[in-house]
């Protein structure tokens, strides 16, 4: 029996979902599955730029950081729980302190 992890593509209950096996290959398939690889197009001054996407990360709902090549081990013991992927590594919780 494989694990396997339900990833909800748009972050959201009742957006596509796609399950992928909790294997070593997990981090290259969320790559390819989400397009985390590449680079961003924009238009600036009526031209296409491009600048290099930053690397992902996981986070926990604590709000810990993994990096792409923890994520398997790591997952492996936290079974059942709701992980974050954010596309440019970065995410600060809480947002703002009590009293700001």
């Amino acid at each position: 029996v494989t694990d396997v992890v339900k990833v909800y593509v748009d972050g959201y209950i009742g957006c596509k979902t796609v399950d992928l096996a909790l294997d070593d290959s997990l981090p290259e398939k969320l790559e390819d599955e989400l397009q985390l690889r590449g680079r961003l197009l924009f238009h600036r001054d009526g031209r296409l730029a491009a600048w290099p996407k930053q690397s992902w990360a996981i986070f926990t709902v604590a709000g810990e950081r993994w990096e792409p090549e923890e994520l398997v081990q790591r997952a492996a013991t936290h079974r059942g729980v709701p992980l974050f992927l954010l596309e440019g590594g970065v995410w600060r919780w809480p947002t703002i302190r009590v009293g700001f």
